[in-house]
């Protein structure tokens, strides 16, 4: 299987997990909108996460590959990449469930860019992966334990 076709699991009540299979490309728009699932784990095959796909669930965050495209709009679900990106860090540091001004980096990235240097000023603390890894130019740089 290639795509989820848009709406194709919207409003489905009954759907609480899904194995999403590798080779997995495109999940259309709105393909899980309001079902009860509470986790999803992106293949690395996907490249492109349709509008709203997993609006309505309760799911707090969602890792994609580094090459996918995700439209998070209205989504209410976090987005992140697998290498932290500063897009990634803006639109979480803004999103409406940072409480206590902490931003937690989930455990699926695997990586940090350099460039990931604007925070909103909502933010005063961010709890990184501990396996996690910044890219510079030159090298890769281990992340020490975070202190919070």
């Amino acid at each position: 299987m290639k795509t989820i076709e848009k709406d194709a699991f919207n409003e489905l009540k009954k759907l609480t997990k899904i194995n999403l299979p590798e080779g997995l490309e495109t999940i259309g728009d709105h393909a899980f909108k309001d079902t009860n699932l509470k986790t999803v784990s992106i293949p690395s095959t996907v490249t492109n996460i349709g509008k709203d796909a997993f609006a309505g669930t309760d799911i707090p965050y969602i890792v994609v590959p580094d090459n996918a495209t995700a439209d998070a709009s209205g989504a209410g679900t976090l987005v992140f990449h697998q290498n932290l990106t500063q897009e990634d860090v803006t639109k979480a540091s803004e999103w409406k469930d940072v409480s206590a001004n902490i931003l937690v980096i989930p455990p699926e990235v695997t990586g940090i860019h350099e460039d990931v240097s604007e925070v909103s000023n909502t933010v005063t603390h961010i709890v990184f992966p501990t396996d996690a890894w910044i890219k510079t130019t030159s090298s890769l740089q281990k992340v020490s334990k975070p202190k919070v």
